[in-house]
């Protein structure tokens, strides 16, 4: 597919220089084209900041975790002098994973032939292996990398993304009194998705559909017509804030620290594109994390985060089952509704639309997803 179809495409869907108002939907083809999602993939999610894990997850020295990102295997690892690095989770040898899960080592070893890593990438044993012609100092896992912000670790794959901390500067400081940071996570559930991935990014970052497809679960407590969207200045993120109804909030527990009385009533949702997607309320925090692998297919992970001295108290983990038992209402009905939307884009009648009000942050996610690839 060529740079000119693309534009074609683009300029078809209302223009990356539109006014909300006049905007409409992406075309179907970019939900459903394999040959758009390879060209996403290449231009917009490698050349950006993707979120792999929380820096709790790897807070001690010899703490790692495994996790692959657009089919690259990584591992975040805390070395012995307490650094943190992104490294590629691929032997040199024969190209075999290393590490899997989440745990702690003192080395990084291959299972297939032995070869062993140091935590800061390099080689520290490769069995039976002659010398001379093997350059065992010019051996080692290729660091990936990385920029934490707000506790997340984020990477970048192709290395040429500029600051992550500086391109966003507006949407930290509207979650300052979040405190972010040092959030734990108590709870996880992956959930498969064959659909593509934007339209979860999309369906998570409004509050519209609230009204209709979440109108016993969510809508009483956090109701569509108390939401507002945030202006993102150009930057390239999205939020949106709810008020929350009282009894919504005695749900959640004590205020997560440094949380105003203000904020303390509010659920602020968020996504930095292309698709770190979390948010905040009450006592706890989540954080959807995607895994995008085809057009049509990808993994979502729910993890719901609290402060660590929340992690600590007693009674944390009926407060994690519960909270999982909620997502697990919420994605059932998300994803009915997300799979219904694929198959929907599949008709030969399906064309862009226009958005409602309340839809801005998904118009903020097309804009920026399409000045990417257009730009390239």
């Amino acid at each position: 597919m060529t740079a000119v179809t693309i534009r074609d495409r683009i300029y078809e869907a209302g223009g990356t220089a539109a006014e909300f108002d006049a905007a409409t939907t992406l075309p179907p083809a970019f939900y459903l084209d394999e040959q758009l999602y390879q060209l996403e993939e290449q231009r917009v999610m490698r050349a950006q900041w993707l979120p792999l894990a929380r820096v709790a997850q790897v807070a001690r020295p010899g703490d790692y975790l495994a996790a692959e990102l657009l089919g690259e295997p990584l591992v975040a690892v805390r070395d012995k002098a307490g650094v943190l690095r992104v490294l590629s989770n691929v032997c040199r040898h024969r190209a075999m994973p290393i590490a899997e899960g989440r745990g702690s080592c003192q080395t990084l070893k291959c299972p297939y032939h032995l070869w062993s890593y140091r935590l800061d990438g390099s080689l520290g044993g490769a069995p039976m292996m002659l010398k001379g012609s093997f350059d065992r100092d010019a051996v080692r896992l290729p660091e990936i990398r990385h920029e934490v912000w707000q506790g997340w670790i984020m990477v970048n794959l192709d290395g040429s993304a500029p600051s992550l901390a500086a391109r966003i500067p507006a949407l930290s400081a509207s979650l300052a009194g979040w405190d972010f940071t040092d959030l734990t996570v108590v709870a996880s559930r992956t959930y498969e998705a064959d659909w593509n991935w934007k339209i979860t990014v999309e369906n998570f970052c409004e509050c519209y559909h609230h009204l209709g497809l979440h109108r016993e679960s969510l809508e009483p407590f956090l109701p569509s017509r108390d939401s507002r969207c945030l202006d993102n200045g150009g930057e390239p993120w999205n939020s949106s804030i709810s008020r929350c109804a009282p009894e919504y909030l005695a749900l959640q527990g004590s205020p997560m620290s440094g949380v105003d009385g203000e904020r303390a009533g509010v659920n602020q949702i968020f996504t930095v594109f292309p698709f770190l997607c979390a948010g905040a309320q009450g006592g706890s925090a989540f954080w959807l994390e995607l895994t995008p692998e085809t057009a049509g297919k990808h993994r979502i992970t729910w993890h719901v985060l609290v402060r660590p001295d929340q992690a600590a108290q007693p009674g944390i983990e009926d407060f994690a089952a519960a909270s999982m038992q909620a997502i697990d209402v919420l994605q059932s009905e998300d994803s009915a509704a997300c799979r219904g939307v694929q198959a929907g884009l599949r008709s030969t009648f399906a064309a862009s639309g226009s958005f409602a009000p309340l839809e801005k942050p998904i118009w903020q996610f097309q804009r920026w997803l399409l000045e990417g690839l257009a730009d390239r």
